[in-house]
Parts: C-alpha cells; sequence; structure tokens
C-alpha cells in the first residue's frame, strides 16, 4: 500500500539569482568567443564531476523502473517533475523501507537537470556532522562545514537522503529548520528520502521535528509506501 499526497507550496517558484545574473553577462559580454565557450564548458564538466563524486557509486547505477520496487506511477510522476526542469518549488518526499529504490530515482532526477542548473546530494548523516564540524578546533573543517552548510542553502535542487537516520538527529534540528525555512522563502525545491514515517520523523528531530516535517511536507509532492521503520 502507498499513499500519495498533493500539497501546496506558499511560496512562488523564483528564478536562480546566480543564473540570472550569468545570462546578464553573457549579454553583456558582446561576440561569441568560441575559446571562452571551450573554457566555460570545460568548468561545467569540472563541476559536474566533483558533485558526481559526491554521491556514493550503488546510486549512481542505471535506474530501471522495471526492476525497482516503486510503484510505477510513483516512478512516473517523479520523473515527469525532472522533465519540468525544476522550475516548480515544490519538492518530492519519499517515505517507505529501505532498497526500494527510493535515492536512486532522486538521483536519476539530478543527473538529468541541465548543466546550469545546481545541485546538491547531501545524506542527512553529512549535514549533522558538518552542523557539529563548526565547533572543532580546527579552522579548516569550520570553513568546510560552513561551506557545505551555505552550498546547501543556496543550491536550486537539494536532495536531503535517509533523514531521520542521523546519529544525533536533535542536535541537527535547529540548523535543519533553518536550512528548510530559508529554501522555502526562496522557492527553490528540496527532494528527500527516509524510512521513518511523518510521526516518527518527527519525534527523531525532538522540539523542532513538526516544524521540520510541515516544512517538508507543505512543500512537496509526498509519497508514503508500504511500512515504514518505526
Amino acid at each position: 500500500m502507498f499513499a500519495l499526497s498533493d500539497t501546496l507550496s506558499s511560496h512562488e517558484a523564483r528564478p536562480d539569482q546566480a543564473l540570472q545574473a550569468a545570462s546578464t553577462s553573457k549579454r553583456e559580454a558582446g561576440p561569441f568567443r568560441p575559446h571562452v565557450a571551450a573554457k566555460e564548458r570545460g568548468e561545467s564538466a569540472r563541476r559536474r564531476a566533483r558533485r558526481l563524486a559526491e554521491i556514493p557509486d550503488s546510486h549512481l547505477k542505471p535506474f530501471e523502473p522495471w526492476r525497482t520496487s516503486l510503484p510505477r506511477e510513483v516512478v512516473q510522476r517523479a520523473l515527469d517533475w525532472c522533465v519540468e526542469g525544476a522550475e516548480d518549488s515544490h519538492g518530492i518526499g519519499l517515505l517507505g523501507p529501505d532498497g526500494m529504490g527510493k535515492t536512486r530515482l532522486l538521483v536519476t532526477l539530478l543527473l538529468q537537470l541541465p548543466d546550469t542548473c545546481s545541485w546538491m546530494y547531501l545524506p542527512a548523516s553529512r549535514l549533522a556532522t558538518a552542523v557539529m564540524d563548526q565547533r572543532d578546533d580546527d579552522a579548516r573543517v569550520v570553513q568546510r562545514a560552513r561551506r557545505l552548510l551555505s552550498d546547501a542553502r543556496r543550491v536550486r535542487v537539494l536532495l536531503l537522503d535517509d533523514m531521520g537516520e542521523e546519529d544525533s538527529p536533535r542536535e541537527a534540528a535547529p540548523e535543519l529548520e533553518a536550512l528548510l525555512d530559508h529554501r522555502g522563502s526562496c522557492g527553490l525545491p528540496v527532494l528527500w528520502t527516509s524510512q521513518f514515517g511523518l510521526n516518527d520523523l518527527a519525534a527523531r528531530y525532538g522540539g523542532e521535528g513538526w516544524a521540520i516535517v510541515r516544512r517538508l511536507t507543505q512543500a512537496s509532492w509526498l509519497v508514503e509506501m508500504g511500512d515504514a521503520e518505526v
């Protein structure tokens, strides 16, 4: 059994300010220069390679709909969202047991986005680590953590994977709530997965739990499949 839920975002989808600035600079740059264009394509390829390096190999395998246990209508609607280019501020939330193909499906959406569309794959456990690293004695560790959290706020599409699976989810909850609030106010979509049902997910994050769940569900097409972990 699974349930589909349509939710409406309270925020209009907004253009990516960085992409607007890039478009403006291109218009003002004057005549087309092939060597400059080639350099830009090379930098785009390097950025894409760095993105891919952050995703586990198991999630980079080709997505084969006929081999997944995800319902066909869920797969089709998710792929339709991808075709729309993530211009809508709505995200997608997939809740269900491990091994269904939730993450691989959402990673497929990321990989099909245009090269000009910024995105990030961020396991919830890594987000929690970055939150704690901000208190590290090593300035370089602190800098990396702050850069990651800043990028998570700014990218056009963010994939938060395995929410509720952090070792200390309550410690990360305030930062997570602030992240979701910021992205919601900017109309930036969040794709997310969890093995927990909504009640249990809220409980994992403590006092901020229901605020986090509300922010996720209000701006997401939500699908609950099978028996989520208790």
